[in-house]
């Protein structure tokens, strides 16, 4: 549409000779950004993909409101919040299920699905703890076909998780 902002007319606006690398949430839950990964590639640009465990919850650890820390920021969003994080709950077993098929966690499974869409992204999973780093690593070392990714996207299509990423007063800092 006209006026529309693209990763396309900002470079142009800019004139960026060299862009490094875009940024932005990318998980198997939160694939709005799936789109934008082959205008990244187009020029060349890589993508950073942040809270590719889906806040942690793609982990399969995450078994309902109780689970989380009082000192837990999560439940403050809502896809963790009550009837939210019980529903999203429901689609973790055919993570599960993928992750047993491939010998894997499902954390590995979550983060290879994201390496699986092109080889200029790069997931940045958060963790507090070595053997997590150490599990995170292992995805890199599966090989997801076009099969299992289809199967992947077909068994939690975006519309099916509930609730935004973030809360009202958050969202303007993120798309805005």
């Amino acid at each position: 549409t006209s006026g529309a902002l693209t990763i396309a007319s900002v470079w142009a606006a800019l004139r960026i000779d060299e862009p490094q690398a875009g940024s932005g949430s990318a998980s198997w839950p939160a694939r709005e950004f799936v789109p934008q990964f082959g205008a990244y590639i187009c020029f060349g640009v890589g993508y950073i993909a942040y809270s590719p465990l889906g806040r942690g919850f793609l982990t399969a650890t995450i078994d309902g409101p109780g689970s989380l820390s009082e000192s837990d920021r999560r439940p403050d969003m809502p896809r963790f919040q009550g009837g939210n994080l019980v529903k999203n709950r429901k689609l973790i077993p055919a993570l599960e299920h993928a992750a047993k098929a491939e010998n894997c966690t499902p954390a590995q499974m979550a983060l290879a699905w994201v390496l699986a869409q092109g080889e200029d992204i790069v997931p940045i999973p958060g963790t507090k703890r070595r053997r997590f780093l150490e599990e995170n690593v292992g995805a890199a070392f599966l090989a997801l076909d076009p099969s299992d990714i289809e199967t992947l996207d077909r068994a939690l299509p975006p519309e099916t998780v509930a609730g935004p990423r973030y809360n009202e007063r958050m969202m303007p800092f993120i798309d805005g």
